[in-house]
């Protein structure tokens, strides 16, 4: 679907918890839920994401960037769907932006950490 920029930026602060769907090579696809993260004046077209850099969904993303979002909302009667460009973030500004403690929870090492990665998902819009 596409979408207006002020149109994401409500939505996305809104409802902030999205399925994420990520491509193997094989096109295979594979989902999880994750909180969508975005800072002061960052364009609403690119939503973030804070993972382990261990995870399978970047090995996907290195492998296949194009990935899908789906966003559970009563405005729809059911979801919508976006799709993007992800790209693994390495501007340090940004990644100490999005940088939340609550993410020690799965980057024990903390924001220092080779593990803290960035995922910035460049949506589709019109």
């Amino acid at each position: 679907m596409s979408e207006s920029k002020n149109n994401l930026e409500i939505l996305f602060k809104k409802y902030n918890i999205v399925f994420f769907v990520t491509f193997n090579k094989k096109n295979e696809p594979s989902g999880r839920y994750m909180t969508v993260l975005n800072f002061e004046n960052s364009d609403p077209a690119e939503i973030f994401f804070v993972t382990n850099s261990e995870s399978n969904k970047i090995k996907d993303i290195l492998q296949n960037d194009y990935v899908e979002i789906y966003l559970n909302t009563p405005m729809a009667n059911g979801y919508l769907k976006y799709s993007g460009r992800a790209i693994i973030e390495k501007n340090q500004e940004i990644k100490k932006k999005l940088w939340h403690n609550l993410f020690l929870n799965w980057i024990p090492e903390g924001i220092k950490s080779k593990n803290y990665t960035v995922i910035k998902v460049k949506l589709k819009t019109k």
